[in-house]
């Protein structure tokens, strides 16, 4: 084998491998459509409020229940709670879980019971409400889907 043989087989068997050891440095542009297809998508849901404990319109809940909102997504937390009108159960104290998804209202003191000497069923329930508008933002700045509105009432004090 001649050195002109020799050189024309070692650049045989490198052109293929110089080909392919590119990679993806290329433009997207240069690397078609689909070079950015794994990146995930800009978040445009709105978020919802799941679930409350107590349920709206759920009776007889103890004068130390908590208020416990779940969203279907984690939440900025300080739009939520600036949307929060929680006047009614007076002050609270407000605490989050680990994920940012569900939010837990707590009175600091004792809320009141309806009161009365009569039949039970004569007084009217000590009601309270809680309320997060649409200012309560997603992680992406998307606002909650609608307002929602909670109320329950207390137990009833018969003396």
């Amino acid at each position: 084998m001649n050195l002109f043989t020799s050189k024309l087989i070692a650049l045989t068997l490198v052109l293929p491998f110089a080909a392919c050891s590119g990679g993806s440095q290329g433009s997207e542009e240069e690397l078609g459509a689909d070079a950015g297809s794994d990146l995930p998508e800009d978040d445009t849901t709105a978020p919802t409020l799941l679930s409350t404990t107590p349920l709206d319109g759920d009776v007889g809940q103890v004068d130390s229940v908590e208020v416990v909102l779940r969203f279907s997504e984690a939440m900025d937390q300080a739009s939520v709670e600036a949307s929060l009108d929680s006047s009614e159960l007076g002050a609270v104290t407000l605490s989050w879980n680990g994920p940012g998804d569900q939010l837990t209202v707590s009175p600091t003191s004792p809320l009141e019971y309806a009161e009365g000497v009569d039949d039970p069923v004569q007084i009217a329930a000590r009601q309270y409400q809680i309320t997060v508008s649409t200012g309560a933002l997603d992680l992406a700045g998307n606002a909650l889907a609608s307002a929602s509105t909670i109320q329950f009432s207390t137990l009833k004090s018969v003396g």
